[in-house]
């Protein structure tokens, strides 16, 4: 069993949550400096504080919790409240927001692994992985998201604000987290892991390839196309099937990474780049396919005879890739 530097941990940890009331209601009594010593200790587990929300009530000691303590409960209250927009209107990557940051941290860190304590406490821990991932950016909390959501999903339990704010954190390399499931030997961590990579080509829920297959095809395609990724915001609370991310062609094609929350490519481009795009933008949609492919495998593949091929004539370029269609060193 695992031992923590707080007492009160430690009695919620082994003997539950009715014990640490008991211990925690007794200490006020006997003790109230004491309490209050115990409570405020950094070391202090969230899910501890959450259920002695009671005890701080009833005795009135809100205006003695650590600093930390005190904006933790103010976040859970306003959770729970319905008021967590307001939270949102902080402005939370503001550095003047710190503190309300590192709480949020503390309660993320310290309750991911008490997942499933009660409904009111998964809806705290869900809204502040919301917060951090999409508000704060902190894409540190990506692997424990996707650890919890394969658990949930394997319990049937509700994962959808999970997976959410994993896609909203818009961070494609995190894509990876994803794709080792598919190799699981867990068919729930399958199913969830394909419906997830579903909108990328090769990766079909009713695909007969084998999953050590669509496991490569992801790793090469997220390989190819990360920098030219756009995330459209479509989510699996209002659709089955969405398309989270999308290739832009036009990127791939001069080989220019694009913006995640745009779509527009980063850098400014030259008045022959702006040409060529005019002209890539009348093709059909398979020959833009084709030219992007040919473009950025020409591109990793030398760099001299690529931008022979790039400055040369659109049509000429067309005319290249429509001969080389098919071949296999492509």
């Amino acid at each position: 069993m695992q031992y923590y530097g707080n007492i009160l941990d430690n009695i919620r940890v082994s003997t539950g949550a009715e014990d640490l009331k008991y211990y925690f209601n007794e200490l006020l009594r006997s003790d109230l400096d004491e309490a209050i010593t115990v409570i405020n200790n950094p070391t202090l587990q969230f899910p501890t504080l959450f259920l002695l929300q009671p005890e701080i009530r009833e005795f009135k000691i809100s205006n003695r919790l650590s600093h930390r303590n005190k904006i933790a409960l103010s976040i859970t209250n306003e959770i729970l409240s319905g008021k967590d927009k307001l939270l949102r209107t902080k402005k939370l990557s503001d550095k003047n927001n710190n503190h309300v940051i590192l709480a949020l941290k503390w309660i993320f860190v310290t309750g991911i692994s008490n997942d499933g304590l009660n409904k009111d406490f998964d809806k705290v821990l869900d809204i502040t992985t919301v917060l951090l991932a999409k508000e704060c950016k902190d894409t540190s909390v990506l692997p424990r998201i996707i650890t919890v959501t394969f658990e949930r999903y394997t319990k049937d339990c509700y994962f959808y604000d999970l997976i959410w704010a994993f896609f909203q954190s818009r961070s494609p390399q995190s894509l990876v987290l994803i794709a080792p499931y598919i190799l699981s030997k867990d068919e729930k961590h399958v199913e969830l892991a394909t419906r997830l990579l579903n909108f990328i080509p090769g990766i079909d829920l009713n695909s007969m390839e084998s999953t050590n297959k669509r496991y490569l095809t992801f790793m090469k395609w997220i390989k190819e196309n990360h920098p030219f990724l756009y995330f459209t915001g479509e989510s699996f609370q209002r659709r089955y099937d969405p398309k989270p991310y999308i290739v832009i062609l036009e990127g791939k094609y001069l080989c220019k990474a694009v913006s995640v929350n745009t779509g527009n490519i980063i850098n400014p481009l030259t008045d022959r780049e702006r040409q060529l795009l005019k002209e890539f933008k009348k093709e059909t949609e398979e020959n833009k396919k084709a030219l992007s492919e040919f473009s950025h495998k020409l591109y990793k593949k030398n760099i001299y005879w690529w931008n022979k091929w790039i400055n040369s004539p659109f049509d000429n370029q067309l005319n290249i890739v429509n001969r080389r269609r098919g071949d296999l060193i492509w």
